[in-house]
């Protein structure tokens, strides 16, 4: 059974932000993570709130969509230091094929984060939304933007429709000469074979690919329109292997 937000909050294993609202980085998974505080998320319909990002006793990550004071707050989550080339391996816990179609629920490379380009240049997505379209076929989207001068347009996307339930593994692997991105459904281990995967897209999109290293972040916002409900979604695992040092710009 997973735990819910209230319970988490009662748990005698609850990690939070050092217990204080002036705390704004968390130890997980083997890295540091700056906590968006009350910057805007996405298209600023929601901020960021340091009660959204936490971690249970279980070493999950947990991202929360409430209303605080009369105001709908996200999350969002970025590691201190910059990843480049390598194999980026997550585990997506929610409800990922029933969530309200505005909500967007995501794990990324983004440059802009370091001043590395601005929004759209040096960013890596895979998105679990619907993009506020209750009748859209597809619920998530691989989409990948290069360094500058790129713009909107030289950007490489693929959609697709995720079934599996509330549970998903999530794996990018990100080279100079391409991008291979996959979901699973349920849980399988970093090596897992492509060719078992639900969802699986290699772009060899010259303008479309990174080609320097980049904070890994993970947000959940809302588009074009508010929630009506709270929501949570929980990251199970994160890992990341770096490429050789020949293939890291």
């Amino acid at each position: 059974m997973r735990l819910t937000y209230k319970s988490l909050l009662a748990a005698a294993g609850l990690l939070m932000l050092a217990g204080s609202t002036k705390a704004a980085t968390i130890d997980w998974s083997g890295y540091k993570w700056e906590v968006n505080s009350n910057d805007r998320i996405g298209q600023g319909l929601v901020r960021g709130s340091l009660s959204n990002v936490l971690i249970d006793a279980n070493g999950y990550l947990h991202l929360r969509m409430d209303q605080q004071d009369g105001k709908w707050c996200g999350a969002e989550t970025w590691t201190t230091e910059p990843l480049g080339y390598g194999t980026f391996y997550w585990v997506f816990d929610g409800p990922l094929t029933t969530m309200e179609p505005q909500i967007v629920l995501a794990g990324f490379t983004y440059g802009p984060q370091i001043h590395q380009g601005t929004d759209c240049q040096n960013e890596i997505d895979v998105e679990f939304s619907k993009w506020n379209n209750p009748d859209n076929k597809n619920n998530g989207d691989f989409d990948d933007y290069g360094p500058p001068p790129a713009v909107r347009g030289d950007d490489a996307e693929n959609d697709w429709n995720f079934t599996g339930g509330n549970v998903a593994t999530i794996r990018v692997e990100w080279s100079a000469d391409k991008i291979v991105q996959s979901v699973w459904n349920g849980v399988v281990p970093i090596d897992a074979p492509t060719s078992t995967a639900a969802v699986t897209w290699t772009n060899t999109k010259t303008k479309s690919i990174p080609l320097v290293a980049c904070p890994f972040m993970f947000n959940l916002w809302t588009f074009k329109t508010l929630p009506t409900k709270s929501m949570e979604a929980v990251v199970r695992d994160f890992k990341y292997v770096a490429a050789p040092k020949a293939e890291t710009k």
